[in-house]
């Protein structure tokens, strides 16, 4: 069992029998847990068990597969509608794909509460995103050095890159599929979101790294986003 209430956010619920719900949870000190909510589905777990509020949780048992014995609020839920709810769900369904089980991520965790201040807050969607897929890769070991070259050669902004997964960027033409300009990786290292070309590229880098994470099952809340979104 827990020994003391955990920081969590419950990343996603579905039905688990007739009355429970089988929770996706995310904790600063545990990372993702998987757990069941006895009597679930009742009227007292309603306005509790939910995604982007902020809550304290207990669970017990020893596999992978826990049971929640408290659940309480632990502050006032994120406030997060339109195009910015359709951005926290497609950041709760990275975590559920991508993170371990029970494997603690805390400064991800606080990555995670600032994403979902930003869209509680109306942040621009795309460099809300952006910014978290590359702490979310970086927490996985796919850190992306906006730097340098795979060779350690120092990235020029006039020449152009192809990522390779685990290998990094690597120089080619600019007509080779995939190719992206140095010039808009050095701004996306920089954070300059305030350039355009840099957000387009960086929207199609993040595409291709999380690509050989994720597998070829599409992520569901994609679809819930209109063609041409920030996803």
């Amino acid at each position: 069992m827990s020994d003391y209430p955990r920081a969590i956010y419950i990343l996603h619920t579905r039905d688990y029998r007739e009355t429970s719900l089988l929770i996706n949870v995310f904790s600063r000190d545990d990372g993702r847990v998987d757990a069941v909510l006895n009597g679930g589905k009742s009227k007292k777990w309603r306005g509790v068990a939910r995604e982007f509020s902020p809550l304290f949780a207990q669970w017990n048992g020893r596999g992978d597969l826990k049971t929640l014995s408290h659940l309480e609020q632990a502050g006032i839920p994120h406030g997060i509608a339109g195009n910015a709810l359709f951005a926290g769900l497609y950041v709760n369904e990275l975590l559920v794909r991508l993170l371990p089980v029970q494997q603690p991520h805390p400064d991800l965790f606080d990555h995670y509460c600032l994403c979902l201040d930003a869209l509680a807050e109306g942040a621009p969607l795309e460099p809300t995103l952006r910014q978290f897929e590359i702490a979310l890769l970086d927490e996985l070991g796919y850190q992306l050095d906006f730097e340098t070259d795979h060779h350690g050669e120092v990235l020029s902004a006039r020449r152009h890159y192809r990522y390779s997964h685990q290998v990094g960027f690597v120089a080619c033409a600019s007509q080779e599929e995939g190719a992206l300009l140095g010039a808009e990786l050095l701004a996306i290292g920089e954070g300059e979101w305030h350039n355009e070309a840099a957000r387009r590229s960086a929207k199609r880098l993040m595409r291709l790294a999380l690509q050989p994470l994720l597998g070829d099952k599409p992520l569901r809340s994609r679809g819930l986003f209109s063609q041409g979104s920030q996803l």
